[in-house]
């Protein structure tokens, strides 16, 4: 009797805990995910592809020389495929050498993208700038390697005028994490500083799920934003590829943004809804400082409380001169008021009230992006790849192709026409991720980089989607099939995240061909020009190059 009631509260516990471990066990996976796909640089399994391709190309080589010379007048058709015959009888008598040959050659070309200590080069060429500000944090405690009457100078930007620094997020966080990982080791400023895009990519998915979970109402909506937050090609590869750049916050503070400010939307308490709207804007003045194009997220806020206060104007017009004394209308107004006036006071404190002034001069900025100065010339901004312009079609099959694409689409419409619990249209959701989406496809007409600012408002509109499509399958099925409600709630889920495998997929690609554009190569050459070149004829940057 007491073995069967101790197995009764054993099989109890996980019910009584769900309520938290199926949230915490979905944020694991996807942060396990997450953390994979952008580590595997460190490892650098392509390395083995590159190594097996040469090794193959090398006996098929020879391979087709003894067989033209021993029949020279064979048609090409006969010659391949006897060629392959003989490669697939050599191969298999000798698998064990061009295995161990494999394996040493690979080793090989992995140590060509390590310097001397091991350590992998950056993958980058930005994240070098914002690796070399990160030293001068450590050593000279300010990004600058001088002091002009109270001003922070790098005397190795426009050497030999140099120009003036600054401080910025992510050498400020690239300095605390390097101090924080070497009180367990003593690891060098390359190795620490290459995970930090690694960090903010796993902690993206925290508020990426509990978004997905506020809008669809269950914990499969969130692990479905979440998951495709963490996988999603575009993303991975702006946080592999550049790892170390400042990338990385374009995706994290506006999902964790989004979040505080749907929190705020859907608190019940009046102190709790100034409470997460007021950290909202404190989020905000943290993305100013960590990203020159923040200013969109609190616009988009902006726009969309400002669409549904007239929203709810329109339905109350009947009764608006109740309404406007109510707390109908009387509290949206006072969160856009919170909202705008923390927006100001964290950005002026983080950044300057000038950057403040982008929330209103950014969208005008943004029309002439790849416009120069007068006095500059040639105009590089016409030549960096990042402002290449792709067509609508790649930009889609880049967010994951034309039906995951659709579905996005329709997780936006399903707001339009999904009622909450009181029976009210929440259009303002499906207002604000329109905006953002629509925004976001526009700004690739300027740059292919741009893609980047869709990944986020596409993931969510995925993921809710699929998560409403969850609900709703699941009580239809069970209801309408009388199958066990909980089997189909699994079985659903299954087949829903069979859509995942593709976007995982893609992630995977990305991930698994990044590897550093610094070699040794690089290395050797760009050492010797600094240590060889006489001094008056070139002026370099990279006068650290000796500490990496």
């Amino acid at each position: 009797l007491s073995i069967s009631t101790d197995l009764k509260k054993i099989k109890g516990e996980p019910k009584k805990h769900a309520k938290w471990l199926i949230p915490l066990a979905f944020i694991l996976i996807a942060m396990s995910a997450s953390i994979y796909l952008r580590t595997m640089p460190q490892r650098l399994p392509i390395a083995n592809d590159w190594a097996e391709n040469s090794i193959y190309n090398f006996y098929r080589g020879q391979l087709q020389n003894q067989v033209s010379q021993q029949y020279p007048n064979l048609p090409q058709q006969n010659m391949d495929a006897l060629v392959e015959k003989e490669w697939q009888k050599y191969q298999k008598e000798n698998k064990d050498t061009i295995n161990q040959q494999s394996e040493m050659l690979a080793k090989q070309y992995t140590e060509t993208f390590k310097d001397e200590n091991g350590t992998l080069y950056l993958l980058g060429i930005d994240p070098y700038y914002f690796y070399r500000q990160t030293y001068y944090v450590l050593h000279n405690g300010y990004p600058g390697t001088s002091i002009r009457d109270g001003v922070i100078y790098d005397d190795y930007r426009l050497a030999p005028l140099g120009r003036e620094g600054e401080w910025n997020f992510h050498e400020w966080f690239g300095a605390l994490w390097h101090k924080f990982m070497n009180l367990f080791g003593d690891f060098p400023i390359m190795y620490t500083f290459f995970f930090v895009g690694t960090i903010f990519s796993a902690l993206t998915v925290i508020p990426g799920f509990f978004i997905g979970r506020r809008l669809t109402k269950n914990n499969a909506g969130g692990f479905f934003v979440a998951f495709l937050l963490a996988v999603t090609a575009f993303f991975v590869s702006r946080t592999t590829g550049e790892s170390s750049d400042t990338d990385v916050y374009a995706v994290f503070f506006p999902v964790l943004i989004t979040w505080l400010f749907l929190e705020s939307m859907y608190a019940e308490k009046k102190k709790w809804k100034f409470a997460w709207m007021a950290a909202a804007g404190f989020a905000s003045g943290l993305f100013a400082f960590a990203w020159t194009g923040w200013w969109y997220i609190p616009v988009f806020i902006i726009a969309t409380m400002l669409f549904h206060l007239a929203y709810l104007a329109a339905t109350h017009w009947k009764t608006i001169k109740n309404a406007v004394k109510s707390p109908v209308l009387t509290e949206p107004l006072s969160l856009l008021g919170i909202f705008a006036l923390s927006v100001g006071v964290f950005v002026s404190l983080f950044a300057s009230f000038h950057e403040f002034t982008r929330v209103i001069l950014g969208p005008l900025q943004f029309q002439s992006l790849k416009a120069a100065s007068p006095s500059a010339w040639p105009n590089i901004k016409t030549t960096v790849a990042e402002l290449n312009v792709v067509s609508m079609s790649n930009v889609i099959n880049q967010l994951g192709g034309k039906l995951l694409f659709a579905l996005a689409l329709a997780g936006i419409a399903l707001y339009i026409f999904k009622k909450n619990k009181e029976g009210k249209r929440e259009l303002y959701i499906a207002f604000f991720m329109a905006l953002w989406l629509a925004a976001s496809l526009y700004a690739t007409t300027k740059g292919v980089r741009f893609i980047l600012q869709a990944t986020p408002v596409f993931s969510i509109a995925l993921g809710t989607f699929l998560g409403l499509s969850w609900d709703y399958a699941s009580h239809w099925i069970s209801r309408e099939l009388k199958f066990n409600f909980t089997v189909t709630k699994a079985l659903v889920f299954v087949l829903l995240a069979l859509l995942l495998i593709q976007p995982a997929k893609d992630g995977y690609s990305q991930a698994f061909h990044s590897a550093p554009s610094m070699n040794d190569a690089w290395y050797n050459t760009l050492s010797k020009i600094r240590n060889e070149a006489p001094q008056n004829i070139v002026i370099t940057s990279w006068w650290d190059f000796g500490h990496w």
